[in-house]
């Protein structure tokens, strides 16, 4: 039976094989109770499009592109923001939701991929660089997570996308929050940001310039960018180069 997310629900029914196979008295009990288990199916799937809706509503609501994602990546539902960013920015395609941008759909593909092993996955974020019309962006994968799967049954993740627009260069405890960086990295990458070279940024920071230029490959390989004037137009939100 379908049910409103897309899915099929199979109620599957065995015995030993010793018993043989099931007579049709057992058949026409089983017939019986389908419509009853068709509709307890319905309701259940449609209570869960409701969270869904809820949740990517209320996200709306604060001025938040968001998706709910299931197994896999594929999209269970979606608010009016993050829909506008299709085809530009994000492809639903009929098993997951892809990034157009070859470098950053790695990464989510990569991400939604290793949620299937052992051990709690951390949120990730995961940067789209800019392109002549459009400011970067950041997806933030958060997963769901323990007793959150009693509400979200079939969904795995909660997708937010924030656009980093232009404005003034933002403070280390933003780029923090954005990039996953250490507090380390954080400081060096918004010095950086702010116009000042690795040495100067070393010193005003009270490490040494191999210190500063370690932390700065490592602040490149998590913001997907790996040149200094990459870095900069990133955190300013202005457009990156190839």
């Amino acid at each position: 039976m379908m049910v409103p997310s897309g899915d099929s629900v199979i109620v599957h029914c065995e015995r030993a094989r010793a018993e043989g196979d099931f007579g049709p008295q057992v058949l026409s009990a089983l017939n019986g109770l389908r419509p009853h288990l068709a509709r307890v199916a319905l309701l259940s799937a449609r209570l869960e499009m409701e969270r869904v809706t809820t949740t990517t509503q209320t996200l709306e609501a604060l001025g938040l592109p968001a998706a709910v994602l299931g197994s896999g990546g594929r999209v269970i539902g979606a608010n009016p923001s993050l829909v506008a960013m299709m085809p530009h920015t994000l492809s639903d395609q009929p098993s997951r939701l892809a990034v157009v941008d070859p470098a950053a759909d790695r990464l989510l593909r990569e991400a939604v991929a290793r949620s299937g092993q052992t051990g709690d996955m951390p949120v990730r974020s995961i940067p789209i660089a800019a392109s002549s019309e459009r400011p970067p962006v950041i997806l933030h994968l958060v997963p769901i997570r323990g007793a959150a799967h009693d509400v979200f049954v079939r969904a795995r993740f909660v997708l937010i996308a924030t656009p980093v627009v232009a404005q003034d260069v933002p403070s280390a405890d933003v780029v923090q929050g954005l990039f996953d960086l250490t507090p380390a990295e954080a400081r060096l990458a918004a010095l950086i940001a702010a116009g000042d070279a690795p040495v100067p940024a070393a010193a005003k920071l009270g490490i040494t310039p191999s210190t500063a230029r370690s932390v700065l490959k490592r602040i490149f390989q998590k913001t997907g960018v790996s040149r200094q004037a990459e870095l900069v137009g990133l955190l300013a939100g202005r457009g990156l180069r190839e």
